[in-house]
């Protein structure tokens, strides 16, 4: 979350603030972000995110038109990448039919940073094991990546990390 907080404000987190995620430290209101510099020259800015940790209420909505979260839903796949890319198209198509010129979108898809479960046909879909999953997730993203050292490195169970591999 601080890389998105940097590419909007172009400055490093120690200056702009918001240096964690799980709706850590708001994004600094001194300064200008983006949509607010492209807004004041008349751009209609708009943003379709899939995580909480870039929710409008830490800053990430300032200067933004439109500013809609849509959680990815990675088990069910009710909400992914596709259905940001669909959001912000229709919003392209909306504009264009506006003849709106001065625009900036903003997506921002989730799906890389879980695990990949494939799209299985209904009758395997029982197969998967998404506990499994679940604890995979928290292997991988519970952990203070600043605080790791070649020393400590993250332990996965063998077992664990060969069914993730399967699945993929």
């Amino acid at each position: 979350w601080p890389s998105h907080a940097t590419m909007l404000s172009s400055v490093h987190p120690g200056t702009h603030g918001c240096y964690s995620g799980n709706f850590g430290p708001q994004i600094s209101t001194d300064l200008s972000l983006l949509p607010e510099v492209l807004e004041e020259q008349g751009y209609t800015c708009s943003a379709c995110v899939t995580s909480p940790n870039l929710a409008p209420e830490i800053g990430y909505g300032r200067g933004f038109h439109r500013y809609e979260l849509q959680p990815m839903d990675w088990k069910s796949r009710q909400r992914d990448c596709s259905t940001v890319l669909d959001t912000t198209i229709e919003w392209v198509r909306q504009d264009a039919r506006r003849g709106t010129d001065s625009v900036f979108y903003f997506a921002h898809v989730f799906d890389g940073h879980y695990p990949y479960v494939p799209p299985l046909p209904e009758t395997d879909i029982s197969n998967v094991d998404y506990a499994a999953m679940d604890k995979f997730i928290e292997y991988t993203t519970n952990r203070d990546y600043l605080e790791l050292t070649t020393e400590d490195p993250i332990s996965i169970d063998p077992d664990l990390l060969s069914l993730v591999k399967e699945y993929y």
